[in-house]
C-alpha cells in the first residue's frame, strides 16, 4: 500500500447541540500515515478549537477513505452476527434507590473498531439471554495476515439515569425529600466488565457454531461454574473455574459465502 495514494471525502450531518447553544461543527483534521506495517489515516477531531470565537458543540459526518492506486492484494470476506447478550448478573441493588426503579443496561459493540448499540436491553431486571433481533451484522474484507477484533462494554442503569431529560424541579418533585434526590443523583451505573476477542487469519476463528464469550473485570463478577459464586479473582472460585464479568457477548463468524 506504500507506493498508493490515499483519497478520502466528507459527508457532514446534521451537528449535535447544546442546551441554549446554536450547533456549531467542529473541524477535523486528516492525516496520512503511510510509512508503517499498516498505513492509515489519523483523523482530529477539533473539539477544543474554536469557530468564530464559539466553542463546538460536536462533530458529526460520515468518511469514506481508499486508495488511487491500490496494490494489488487478496483478501477473505468475512461476515461477523452479534447474536445477543447472556446477562450473568443484572446489577441491580436488593431495593430501589431512593425508592425508584431503575431497569435497563446500556450496551455497544464493535466489530474491527466499528461501534453499534445493542438494541432491547431497557426491561433487564434479571439474569437471562437478551437476543438481537435481527441481529447485528458487520461485512469485513481483511487481508490474510489481518485480525478479527470483537469488543463489547456496557452499564447496568442505576437511580441517576431516571433523572436525565428532565427539569430540576420536576425530578426534585418525585422525591420526599431533598436527601432522598441527593441519594439518587450520587447513584452510579454499574459496569459489567468489557469483552476483548481477537481472531487471526487466515480463518479469523469462522466455524458454524456461535461464540460466547464472558466480559472481564467490572462490578458483580461471577464464577465460571453452575453455581456462579461471587468472585474479584480466579482464586476465588473452584478449580477448573475462573472469576468473569456480569455478561457474555454471543456471536457467529463465517464466511460470508458460507453462510
Amino acid at each position: 500500500m506504500a507506493a498508493s495514494n490515499p483519497v478520502w471525502s466528507i459527508t457532514p450531518h446534521a451537528t449535535p447541540g447544546a442546551i441554549n447553544r446554536a450547533a456549531v461543527g467542529a473541524e477535523v483534521a486528516i492525516t496520512p500515515v503511510l510509512n508503517v506495517a499498516e498505513p492509515h489515516l489519523a483523523v482530529t477531531v477539533r473539539m477544543s478549537h474554536a469557530i468564530a470565537g464559539r466553542l463546538p458543540t460536536g462533530f458529526a459526518a460520515s468518511i469514506t477513505a481508499g486508495w488511487q492506486r491500490p496494490t494489488e492484494m487478496e483478501f477473505k470476506h468475512v461476515r461477523v452476527f452479534i447474536e445477543g447478550i447472556q446477562v450473568r448478573n443484572p446489577l441491580k441493588p436488593a431495593e430501589d434507590v431512593a425508592d425508584r426503579p431503575a431497569p435497563g443496561w446500556r450496551a455497544q459493540v464493535a466489530v474491527n473498531g466499528s461501534w453499534r448499540q445493542l438494541s432491547g436491553l431497557q426491561d433487564i431486571k434479571t439474569a437471562g439471554f437478551v437476543a438481537q433481533i435481527p441481529p447485528i451484522v458487520a461485512d469485513l474484507f481483511l487481508t490474510r495476515g489481518g485480525a478479527l477484533r470483537i469488543q463489547a462494554d456496557g452499564a447496568s442503569s442505576a437511580c441517576v439515569d431516571t433523572m436525565f431529560g428532565q427539569s430540576i424541579g420536576i425530578n426534585l418533585s418525585r422525591f420526599d425529600d431533598l436527601f432522598t434526590a441527593i441519594t439518587c443523583l450520587n447513584s452510579v451505573a454499574q459496569d459489567p466488565g468489557t469483552v476483548d476477542a481477537w481472531f487471526s487469519g487466515p480463518r479469523f476463528g469462522a466455524r458454524h457454531a456461535p461464540y460466547q464469550t464472558l466480559s472481564l473485570g467490572g462490578e458483580g463478577q461471577l464464577c465460571t461454574g453452575q453455581k456462579a459464586l461471587a468472585c474479584t479473582t480466579n482464586a476465588n472460585c473452584p478449580a477448573g473455574e475462573t472469576c468473569a464479568g456480569a455478561f457474555a457477548l454471543q456471536y457467529r463468524i463465517v464466511g460470508a459465502d458460507s453462510d
